[in-house]
C-alpha cells in the first residue's frame, strides 16, 4: 500500500471523513459553476432557498440574496405548465429513500428587462412521512436551444416568404374543416387564389419584385380573412383560404 492510499484511509478516523465530504462538495459546486449551470437547495418546510455561486450570472440577478425563499423566486417565473411548487408539493408520489426526480422548463425575469429560458432538473426528498421536505436541483440556461426549437416549429408551420400557413398546415386546416362539415356542425368552403402572369413579372422585373407581389397579395388576403378562417400559401403563385361556417 503506498503513502497516498494510507492517507486516504486515515481520513475516516476522528471526523476526517466530514472534511473530505466538504471538499468533494466544493469540487462539485465548482464543476457546476464552470459549465455555466447553477445548483440550488430548497428547504420546503421553512421555504428557504440557497444557491451555488453561478446562480447570479445564469439568472441575471444582481443580488441573489433577494431570492432567499422559493416564494421570491416564483415571483419572477413565467411557466406554461405545472410550476416547480406544483410538481413537488402536490405530487402523489412518496419518497422511499432515493428521492423523486422532477424536470421542467420555464422563463425567469432578469434584472435587465429580459426573459431567460431555464431547464430545471432536480430531485426532492421526503421527511419521515415521505412527503416533500427538501429539493435539490440544477438550473441550465436553454435560451439558444429554445430559440432553435421555436425556429424549427415556425419553419414547419409557416411559409418563409409570406408568414402565412405553409401547404402542409393549410391541408390540415382543410381536413379539420371537412370533418366538421361532415359531422353537420358547420358549412365550409375552400378557395384557391392564384396570381396570374407571375412569370411575366419575373422576366420583366426579376424574382425580388415577384416576391414583393406575392407578399403584398398575401397581406391583402390576410386583411380580408375572418378570425376563424385559415389562410396559407398553397404553391408558388397560389394561396389557399379555408372558410369556416360560411
Amino acid at each position: 500500500m503506498d503513502s497516498k492510499t494510507q492517507d486516504v484511509r486515515r481520513v475516516d478516523v476522528g471526523g476526517g471523513f466530514g472534511i473530505v465530504e466538504a471538499q468533494a462538495e466544493d469540487v462539485l459546486k465548482s464543476a457546476v459553476t464552470a459549465v455555466g449551470d447553477a445548483a440550488y437547495r430548497w428547504s420546503i418546510d421553512n421555504d428557504t432557498l440557497s444557491w451555488s455561486p453561478g446562480a447570479q450570472a445564469l439568472l441575471g440577478i444582481s443580488d441573489i440574496s433577494k431570492m432567499a425563499t422559493h416564494r421570491d423566486f416564483a415571483a419572477r417565473l413565467v411557466t406554461e405548465g405545472l410550476s416547480r411548487y406544483e410538481l413537488i408539493c402536490r405530487s402523489r408520489e412518496s419518497d422511499t429513500g432515493a428521492g423523486v426526480p422532477y424536470e421542467l422548463e420555464y422563463q425567469v425575469c432578469d434584472d435587465f428587462g429580459g426573459m431567460r429560458w431555464v431547464e430545471d432538473r432536480g430531485r426532492w426528498f421526503g421527511g419521515a412521512d415521505g412527503a416533500p421536505a427538501v429539493a435539490v436541483g440544477v438550473l441550465r440556461a436553454i435560451d439558444e436551444r429554445h430559440k432553435r426549437e421555436s425556429e424549427l416549429i415556425r419553419l414547419s408551420t409557416y411559409d418563409e416568404l409570406t408568414g402565412l400557413l405553409n401547404r402542409v398546415r393549410l391541408k390540415e386546416a382543410l381536413t379539420d374543416a371537412m370533418i366538421a362539415s361532415q359531422r353537420g356542425r358547420q358549412s365550409s368552403a375552400f378557395l384557391l387564389i392564384a396570381v396570374d402572369n407571375l412569370a411575366l413579372i419575373n422576366d420583366a422585373f426579376g424574382f425580388d419584385v415577384a416576391d414583393e407581389v406575392i407578399v403584398n397579395v398575401g397581406e391583402r388576403l390576410r386583411s380580408l380573412a375572418r378570425r376563424g378562417d385559415s389562410l396559407g400559401r398553397y404553391a408558388g403563385n397560389k394561396f389557399g383560404l379555408v372558410l369556416r361556417n360560411c
